[in-house]
This record gives C-alpha cells, structure tokens and sequence, in this order.
C-alpha cells in the first residue's frame, strides 16, 4: 500500500526541508543516517506507519578540519578512527507538540518556526511541559533514542564531564530528508555533535629552602574547532605566596609566538579574606585567533603559563597548595589538579655527654651535601639567617626547608666544651616542633686539673681553678708575687739605713 501526502507539492517543500536540515545539521557538526529502507522512498511520500530513532554518537572536536558529510549517513569506522569518544554525556529528547509532518501544514510549521537561528529557542518553549526522555552515552560514546514517534525534537545535552564543553542544543525531524534530494526519507537518524574537550594541569618546583622561588608550570590545551569567544586562566595564590613573575607561551612546532599586551593581558589583584593574589591572564581576540592557528598548524600545541611566587610566610603546616582554572569559553570552567610546595621543620637538642643536661650557646650549620658538611661549605641561609644557637633549654630549629635529607655540624661549641667534629645527617618530613636528633659534647679535658689552685681548701678556686687556664693564671700570679715581694724588702732595708742615719 503507498501513501501520497500532498503529491503536488511535496518535491518544493522536500527541497526546502532539506536545505534547513542540512544547513542545521552542518552547523552543528552532527551527521544523520538510515537504518533501513523504508515504504517509496522514491515518490517523496511519508510513510506514517514508520518509527523512527535517534541515535547519538558523542566525539571531542577534533583539531584539525575532518570534511566528514553531514548527509545523514551513518559513519564508518575508517571515518571515525582519528575521534575521540566521550562517555558519561547526558541527553535528552522532547517531542515539540502540535507538529505533524504527514501533512503540508506540519512542514510548513517546520520552515516557518523551527528553522533558523530563533529554532532551538521555539522548541525550548514549545516543550517546557513535556517530559524528557534521558539517555547517557556508553563507552563507545553512543547513547540511542528508539522507537519515536514521527515528528520535531528538540534534543539537548544536560550533563557532561567537567572537562567536556556541552554542545548546543538542536532541532531535528524524524523523518529526515534524504541526501539525494530524491524524495527519500531516513526515519533512523545518527548525530554526532562534537565536543570540545579541555585540560589543565598544575605541577611545582621549589628550591631546598623557602628563600628559593617557587615556580607553578601551568599547562592548558586548547579547544578544537576554529575560534572560542575567551580564553582565560586564572590562578588565586595563596595568601602566603607572593607573585614575582609571569611568563606566557604556545608549546608545540607551529612557530606562532604570543607577547603581552597585544595577545594577552596578565593582571594580578590583591585578594580578601586571606586569599591570596588573583592573577588572570587574558587572551585578547587576537591572541584567541593565534591559539586556533597554532593548533591548527600542530595538534599538540598548548598554552604554557609559568608563574614565579615567593614564599612570606611558611604558616601553621608549611604546606601551601595552589590550583589553577581555565575557562576555554564563556560556558566552560576546568579545574586543575592541586599541587603543594612542601616544607618542614628539623629541631635539635643539644646536652652534655657526662650527664645529658642541656647545653645553651652551641650554634650549627646545615648544608646540603655531606661534602659540603666535611668541609664547611655552601652553608643553607633562611631568612638571612646561616648560623642556628641553642637556646635556655639546649634547643634549636631550622625552619623552611624542603622535604629531605640535609647534613649538620656544630661550628661553635658550648663554654668549656669541645666542639664536636661529627657531621649528623638529618632528615625533614613534617613541620613538627618536636625534638628530631640530640647532640652532646664532650667538657674540654686538662692533664691533671687541680681542684683549686693550692689544693683543697686552698685560697683560690672557681672555673680557672679547673682547666689549663686557670693554672697558667695561678702560675703567673705566683710570679707576680715574687716580684713585688723582694721589691718591699729591698725598700725596707734601705729605708732602715737611712733612719738609721738620722739618728746619728
């Protein structure tokens, strides 16, 4: 049995559908096909018994041009090898009401409402009371709408991927329109609206101490298709970061350079509430058109933005995070990973050998290589700061330092006590404050020290009494003694002579 609608006129009306859902189709980079031939395909007539499908096929937007048809046909495998599909993609179909495209009346509904640039935004409205029907794309990216009803659809992407950039929502018949423009129709129809799929990552570099700089490599890619209304990235310091520099450059082998401000803008804004500096760099449309050349040149292309902080403060952890964010276009926010420059605390307790009381006044070094240790070289300064001193209870602390080993080594020993010659490895792995290693020192030795300089109970004794000093002191008031001694006895016996004289 064949069915005739609107014989006379359906060819004009068949070549007008068929330019909308082309031009549609193209500006949606989605391509439709048939599953199946169906009832006189040749004579432009609709068969109303048919049902129909939608099924789509969900790929990133590629970086370079496919010249993939949009006619409608389902692609082949060979088409699709070079794309890339993305699972997880929510959709959603609504049939527009009211519409019925066996009759001259539904397409001319069609060319008058549902076609053009105010299209979505009809059905959008048009179906604000209509259930939804949900499908979710599987791992081959495909997600299918069967046995539908012929008709209008509004279909629309309703979740994705944080990195997936959702497609515009689009308007299509079932059926469609063949390709051929020879009457036929496809009622099994195939999407494949593309994707832009964007990335950012964030990794640090930091120095052996918190007075080094540290430096954030941000790595951004660059969406497909040809042009994106901004490019942003945005990077909100920690409060305890200050920024030094900022550099900005495309990766990759096209040769297309970028420069400040005639491509890019890079603006840092004090932060509140304990944030940190905002630092934003802008892509101007110019710098948008050079991005699209790069990667058109080389996919591989990427924005590369390097940012120079400083550290002012080390905090309660020692640990400062930093992300990054890129908006790829007005509709699209990805988040980076979260690296963390990492630095610790190393505390040291210095006591006597002979019986562990704690020691005040032995100062140390701290040096990144055993080498440097042995020899006393390339000592680590923080702050200013290269020489660390026990304090009231025999402790010190080395702070901001990066996580690792170090070596350290007394440089000045406590009053009467050897200096010790050994160099202590240290490891730092937290910002703890408690005690990580104790050092003790030996008291200075002298050969046979007295007790007190005559002996017990002799007339002097304190510190000198004990040591090499005190008894080359002892000696030399000895002498001193002597001196002065015989100097008094020979004024003593001049000064009777003379007496002596006067009394005669």
């Amino acid at each position: 049995m064949k069915y005739r609608i609107f014989s006379a006129k359906i060819t004009s009306i068949h070549r007008v559908i068929l330019s909308f859902c082309i031009v549609v189709l193209a500006m949606l980079s989605c391509t439709i096909s048939p599953f199946a031939a169906h009832a006189d395909n040749s004579s432009g007539n609709i068969d109303p018994s048919q049902r129909g499908s939608v099924t789509v096929h969900k790929y990133a937007q590629p970086n370079i041009n496919t010249d993939l048809p949009n006619d409608g046909s389902q692609l082949g495998a060979d088409q699709l090898a070079d794309l890339t599909a993305i699972p997880d993609v929510t959709f959603s179909i609504k049939k527009v009401p009211g519409v019925d495209l066996t009759t001259e009346s539904g397409w001319n509904a069609v060319t008058s409402t549902y076609s053009g640039d105010d299209a979505v935004n009809h059905a959008i409205e048009a179906t604000k009371d209509v259930a939804a029907q949900s499908e979710t794309t599987d791992a081959s990216g495909m997600a299918s709408f069967t046995d539908l009803d012929l008709g209008v659809y509004l279909i629309q992407e309703t979740s994705a991927p944080a990195n997936v950039t959702p497609s515009q929502p689009l308007v299509v018949t079932v059926p469609l329109p063949g390709s051929d423009n020879d009457g036929s129709w496809l009622y099994n129809i195939h999407l494949y609206p593309k994707n832009v799929v964007s990335s950012i990552t964030k990794q640090v570099e930091q120095g052996t101490t918190s007075d080094d700089p540290v430096i954030w490599t941000i790595e951004s890619s660059i969406p497909g298709g040809k042009s994106t209304d901004i490019y942003r990235i945005v990077d909100t310091l920690d409060a305890r970061l200050a920024l030094v520099s900022s550099a900005v450059a495309i990766t990759g082998s096209s040769g297309v350079t970028i420069s400040s401000p005639d491509d890019y803008t890079v603006t840092s804004v004090p932060g509140a509430g304990g944030e940190g500096n905002t630092v934003t760099i802008e892509f101007t449309e110019l710098g948008r058109y050079k991005l699209f050349e790069a990667i058109a040149a080389d996919a591989k292309s990427s924005v590369r933005t390097v940012l120079t902080t400083k550290v002012t403060d080390l905090g309660t952890d020692g640990m400062i995070p930093n992300v990054a964010t890129l908006f790829p276009n007005s509709s699209t926010t990805i988040v980076s990973n979260k690296p963390e420059a990492v630095f610790g605390n190393v505390t040291i307790k210095k006591v006597a050998a002979s019986d562990q009381r704690t020691l005040t006044g032995a100062r140390f070094q701290i040096f990144p290589s055993l080498a440097d240790a042995q020899t006393l070289k390339h000592p680590l300064s923080i702050n200013g700061k290269s020489v660390w001193e026990s304090d009231s209870q025999g402790l010190l602390t080395i702070s901001g330092l990066a996580y690792g080993n170090y070596w350290i080594r007394e440089v000045t020993a406590p009053d009467g006590f050897v200096v010790s010659g050994d160099t202590h490895m240290v490891t730092v792995n937290s910002f703890d404050t408690s005690v990580d290693y104790t050092i003790s020192n030996t008291a200075e030795r002298v050969t046979n020290p007295p007790t007190t300089a005559w002996g017990t109970g002799g007339w002097y004794s304190g510190p000198l009494a004990r040591t090499g000093s005190g008894i080359a002191a002892f000696v030399v008031l000895l002498a001193v003694s002597g001196v002065l001694g015989t100097a008094l006895l020979r004024r003593k016996f001049s000064s009777s002579a003379y007496l002596g004289g006067e009394e005669r």
